[in-house]
């Protein structure tokens, strides 16, 4: 560090002094100072610049201990923000409520080290809290789950509603950055929005976890008795545990920037829940497992490529990805002013691809 060329200059809020967070980490913070972010001292460098003092925020990380009914579920690392919600999307994506729970109340309370949020709801008098081992980190799904049969048990059907349009897809991209008024400060959290059938983002939620943010808007939506059509936009891949938790908040539509695995297309083409991913802002991938006289019926008409994947004794499994131009309409190809058909089949991006095959 070069003393002679050295810039003090604060990011962010140039008016507010830096948190007493960033010199004494080890003292647990007020409520009022969790806002999901605090500010920390860096030194910017740069090749042939001088070096600058910043204040940067960081995004917090603190244990949250959920209950329901005063019985612990389960305590997981989060963003101290929306955890009333996070509880309740917590309870019903991970099956310790139904879809029709009546949610009483949700308390949270401040503890020296982190949170307590405790859940009262109308339980089936025969529900169990389940066990779990461990603590769940914030990128974990399935942190402390102990058997098979809990991680891949039977989840409910969703109601059917049709694909969304291209057009609302990359309407909710190119708002989603903005929403997310956390990661503009921190470049470090998550997010998952609800948006409507026209791709306005009628409500986001931000975590450090991609479940995390998840559950917070499913959350948030059990909380409001929202039923209003519309799909999820994910910042993150889509593994199965989000779907999971998709279907049991009954969504119809996981949209997400990356991609998702092969267990979460198993998962959501058995329970009827559409998969887009790989969005971008000029084109998107929308996931099926039809076969192929309804792809034929659908109007796709271009060659694709069979991806068949085994599971045990001779059980196939088969799967296309069709991509479409942002000016598509879902399911109808069109020709663009003097270029070729913009749309394609494709195969999924893992295990062995065979042979191509008309549709």
């Amino acid at each position: 560090m070069n003393p002679s060329c050295f810039n003090i200059r604060q990011k962010h809020e140039r008016s507010r002094p830096r948190s007493k967070c960033a010199t004494r980490a080890s003292r647990a913070m007020s409520t009022n100072e969790y806002r999901g972010w605090t500010n920390v001292a860096i030194v910017r460098r740069a090749p042939n610049a001088c070096d600058e003092l910043e204040d940067h925020a960081v995004a917090q990380e603190v244990p949250v201990e959920i209950h329901l009914n005063q019985q612990t579920a389960v305590v997981t690392m989060a963003s101290p923000v929306d955890l009333a919600d996070l509880a309740v999307g917590f309870l019903v994506g991970e099956r310790y409520l139904d879809r029709e729970a009546t949610i009483e109340r949700v308390e949270v309370f401040d503890k020296p080290v982190g949170f307590v949020v405790n859940v009262m709801a109308q339980t089936a008098p025969s529900l169990r809290i389940k066990e779990r081992s461990v603590v769940a980190r914030s990128s974990c799904g399935l942190c402390g789950v102990t058997s098979l049969d809990d991680a891949l048990s039977e989840l409910p059907a969703v109601t059917s509603q049709p694909l969304p349009t291209s057009s609302a897809i990359h309407a909710a991209l190119g708002r989603l950055r903005e929403a997310q008024a956390l990661n503009q400060r921190t470049r470090a959290v998550h997010g998952a929005a609800w948006c409507d059938v026209k791709g306005n983002i009628v409500a986001v939620r931000e975590d450090i976890g991609r479940h995390n943010a998840l559950d917070k808007l499913l959350g948030a939506r059990a909380r409001a008795s929202d039923t209003s059509a519309g799909f999820v936009l994910l910042t993150s891949r889509v593994s199965y545990e989000l779907v999971q938790k998709a279907a049991m908040s009954n969504v119809a539509t996981l949209a997400a920037i990356s991609a998702p695995t092969t267990l979460a297309l198993d998962i959501a083409h058995s329970l009827g829940i559409n998969i887009i991913a790989i969005a971008r802002d000029d084109n998107h991938s929308v996931f099926l497992a039809d076969d192929k006289k309804n792809w034929a019926a659908r109007g796709i008409r271009r060659a694709g490529l069979q991806h068949r994947r085994h599971f045990g004794d001779g059980d196939l499994s088969l799967f296309c990805v069709e991509r479409f131009c942002k000016w598509h309409q879902p399911y109808k190809i069109r020709n663009s002013p003097g270029s070729s058909q913009c749309a394609s089949l494709q195969s999924s991006v893992s295990g062995s691809v065979s042979s191509g095959v008309n549709v």
